[in-house]
């Protein structure tokens, strides 16, 4: 125990440990390892933390209020040169002692939003609740696996619960928090229990204290068998499941309701005295399965811990670290002939961790069983016995250019269109359409500096110092970047007190998206040193860190070319999920299916910022920390959301889409937040179109999904808008560039992200770009009204919103008659509304 403050601190072995106070906010227990001279050591990544005394701040149904300041840092005036406001809802009681800055991101979110909904630590979903306890599914089991035209869903069900004899349970608590773990406790009229969810376990485990406990199942029992093994009681069920109840001290059970007339199938202990001990369920697929399982049961791991360690620019070394507890048997606690234990802990790994496995790793696949006793959403689960796993992670480059540069034939037009480009307004009212604004201008920049314009980049950089500015320096009067004390953010104020507003953003969603392009526009900046752009450094690493936090290094206070390190105001990579390689976008809304992402290129493209932030600072640290979160990023799309082929995650029937949507914890769509045209589905999880695309969307996979995206121009009804036309082009180009740069000179509207510059620069660094005819034909200055505020500007659903009116650039020069019949409402000019969205993330 921390011996000033009585906070329980668990710490892993041969791990020294250094308390931090910052600003007076919490106590913070952080891990420091040994560093090698070759390479930079990480501490662990989201380490768990303590449970302290609860405060008096509560949120009974999500819509309470703040009540109290949360967080010293509500006391400044500023961080980070951002202003400090107060969220309109606060943590509910179920964050037990937690403060800020709180993990909102996490997988496990659910669990302390009200009412709870189901989370997936995998293999199993759990919910708790106080009149059922721990409530456990294998949602892959027939019958909840339930696999529609263009959705894959999982259903919920209590096929085994652990509860108490002597009473509901209540006052459920957070107690602590990982990387690969989240433990509960809750008390009962008489006693306690904890739960540990850790990730990969195909054990659900609970300990009790003093208190009877409750097996229950809304299932009906077929039979139960304790002679088969002394290790545990064999349930099976009616519809041919098979569960196994360990517990240590050993308990005789009893069914006392089979549950065949409609009620609840439960299971208690023969004497129901209080009973402080270990009770863990699991799921068996076969009978070959439950030996491994009777083998493994007596260690359990009660958290995990995520390190990594850059050995090189082109490798990073991931390595989770379980804690486990032992139990040892006795004649007290046991009887009978035992299965021989086996040193460490029973888990299973996705198939993109064995991939990953190094063969210096002290834990190994196992080939005890296969991989399909037990499978998920994510595909079959294989065995790994031990508690240290060690992966070699390859680190993708984060160029700032392409490969090629662009053919001669073809530089006079990307030069013509950016004489025009540079012009264009980043003026969107809400931070998203904005700052892919911002990120299109930053485009502009960097292709006029490739082609050797230095007055068309200096005339774009200072179009893009100018519109950024109020973003950082707080002098945007509608809709500024504050930081949130009672959370720990940054957040827009619009969405400080409106959940709907800027799509969540001050309900935490999206983040990695948003801030992702801001921080993109930052790192041109930055490069090129434009004026006194680094006087708002802080700003810009306040912003980074709110989603891309990294965390502490051992040598952090050492001088090494400027690194920013650690902020312990913001959680650690907000959005990344270092289990499943990808990012969650939702933030703290409940949701049905636990956890869920839309824009997989748009995470991509967040985390792709953060490295060129660091090249642009002088930071390798920084690069390299985005460069891994951009490579798992990018492991995850092609798993998950890419359905070539040669991928076996998903149903056939469901693969022949060959991109999915939207990829939840229990879920898998078709179809996006805004829509279910394949353009919508295909071209969110593409776009933006940048030097890093290639590395997602590599040609081979391409030329199988493109076909599907093609379908949407044919289609009549509706028909496809300009600005989706526009980025489906793009698409074709990394398959087929000659075809793509033709037929982008048909549109006459591009997406609001995309500039005329890049799209043609784009099209023009593909490997077979030398065959594009040169040009015959001046670029026509009506074609791409306006740069995402065209004739009459759109919103997702094809309705108008306001007409273009005089945005500057081409259309200065070109009056466009206003559409007949558009109102405005909400916004304070016509060039706000002309910068309508075409895409709505979730």
């Amino acid at each position: 125990q921390d011996e000033k403050n009585g906070v329980p601190v668990r710490e892993s072995p041969k791990e020294a440990k250094k308390i931090l106070r910052t600003l007076g906010v919490a106590v913070v227990t952080v891990t420091l390892l040994v560093a090698a001279s070759s390479s930079l050591r990480y501490a662990a990544i989201a380490r768990r933390d303590s449970s302290r005394t609860e405060t008096g701040t509560s949120l009974a149904s999500g819509e309470g209020k703040a009540s109290n300041e949360v967080a010293s840092p509500a006391a400044l005036a500023d961080v980070a040169g951002l202003p400090v406001r107060k969220h309109s809802v606060a943590p509910s009681r179920v964050w037990g002692g937690a403060s800020a800055p709180y993990p909102t991101g996490a997988w496990w979110l659910n669990l302390v939003l009200e009412p709870a909904r189901a989370i997936a630590p995998l293999p199993y979903s759990v919910v708790f609740g106080d009149d059922g306890g721990v409530q456990i599914c294998y949602p892959m089991e027939k019958g909840l696996f339930d696999l529609q035209k263009d959705l894959i869903v999982q259903h919920f069900s209590a096929q085994m619960a652990l509860a108490a004899t002597n009473g509901d349970f209540e006052n459920f608590r957070l107690a602590a928090h990982d990387a690969l773990s989240v433990t509960v406790t809750a008390t009962t009229t008489k006693g306690r229990f904890t739960s540990y969810l850790v990730r990969g376990s195909p054990y659900i485990s609970v300990e009790y204290e003093q208190e009877s406990p409750l097996v229950w199942s809304y299932n009906t029992i077929k039979s139960t068998d304790a002679t088969t093994s002394p290790d545990h009681l064999r349930v099976k069920f009616l519809n041919g499941e098979i569960w196994l109840i360990y517990s240590y001290p050993k308990i005789s059970w009893e069914v006392t309701d089979f549950g065949a007339n409609g009620t609840r199938a439960q299971i208690q202990p023969k004497v129901k005295s209080p009973y402080s001990g270990l009770v863990r369920v699991a799921r068996a697929s076969d009978d070959s399965v439950i030996p491994v399982l009777d083998r493994h049961y007596r260690v359990y791991p009660v958290s995990g811990a995520v390190e990594y360690e850059l050995e090189s620019p082109k490798t990073a070394k991931l390595t989770y670290t379980f804690e486990t507890k032992t139990l040892a048997l006795t004649p007290s606690t046991a009887g009978g002939t035992h299965t021989p234990p086996e040193p460490g802990p029973l888990l299973l790994a996705l198939d993109h961790h064995i991939a990953l496995f190094s063969a210096h790793s002290p834990a190994q696949p196992s080939a005890a069983f296969s991989a399909s006793a037990f499978a998920s959403m994510k595909g079959g689960l294989s065995p790994v016995v031990g508690s240290t796993w060690e992966m070699n992670v390859p680190l993708t480059s984060a160029p700032w250019s392409a490969e090629r540069k662009v053919p001669s034939h073809l530089r006079s037009y990307v030069v013509a269109a950016l004489r025009r480009d540079v012009k264009a307004l980043t003026d969107a009212w809400d931070v998203y359409n904005f700052t892919k604004q911002a990120s299109r201008m930053a485009r502009n920049a960097l292709v006029a500096d490739e082609l050797g314009e230095t007055r068309l980049r200096d005339q774009a950089l200072e179009n893009l110092y100018e519109a950024l500015l109020p973003w950082l320096d707080g002098s945007k009067p509608d809709n500024c970047l504050v930081f949130d004390s009672v959370w720990g953010g940054v957040v827009t104020s619009a969405g400080l007190f409106d959940e709907t507003s800027d799509f969540g953003n001050g309900w935490y969603n999206d983040h990695h998206f948003q801030y992702g392009y801001l921080v993109y526009a930052s790192a041109v900046l930055l490069r090129f040193k434009y004026r006194d752009i680094s006087k708002f450094k802080p700003q810009i690493l306040a912003i980074a860190n709110d989603y891309a936090n990294p965390p502490p290094q051992k040598n952090q206070n050492s001088p090494n070319s400027g690194h920013s390190g650690h902020d312990p105001l913001f959680p650690i990579a907000r959005h990344k999920d270092f289990w499943d390689f990808h990012s969650w976008a939702s933030g703290i809304f409940v949701m049905d299916d636990s956890k869920s992402q839309e824009s997989s290129s748009e995470a991509v493209n967040g985390y792709y910022a953060i490295a060129l932030l660091g090249d642009a600072l002088g930071d390798r640290d920084m690069k390299l920390w985005g460069q891994l979160l951009m490579s798992l990023e990018i492991d995850a799309a092609h798993r998950y959301w890419h359905m070539p082929t040669w991928m076996n995650i998903y149903p056939k029937s469901f693969t022949r889409h060959r991109m999915v949507g939207m990829v939840s914890a229990t879920r898998a769509a078709y179809f996006t937040w805004f829509g279910d045209l394949a353009e919508y589905v295909h071209c969110v999880n593409m776009m933006p179109y940048t030097p890093i695309t290639p590395k997602l969307l590599p040609p081979a996979y391409v030329d199988e999904q493109y076909p599907i995206l093609a379908q949407s121009l044919s289609r009549t009804n509706p028909a496809i808008l300009e600005a989706w036309k526009s980025l489906v082009y793009m698409g074709l180009s990394l398959i087929d560039p000659k075809t793509a740069w033709q037929r982008l000179m048909t549109v006459s509207q591009l997406d609001n992200g995309l500039s005329l510059s890049n799209a043609l620069w784009f099209v023009a660094t593909r490997e077979a770009s030398d065959q594009i005819p040169k040009p015959t034909e001046k670029l026509n200055p009506q074609s791409w009204q306006c740069q995402g505020a065209p004739l009459c500007a759109v919103d997702f659903n094809g309705t108008a919103w306001a007409c273009c009116a005089d945005p500057g650039g081409c259309c200065s020069a070109n009056p466009i008659p206003c559409c007949s019949g558009v109102t405005t409402t909400g916004r304070t000019s016509s060039t706000d509304i002309a910068s309508a969205p075409t895409t709505q993330p979730s």
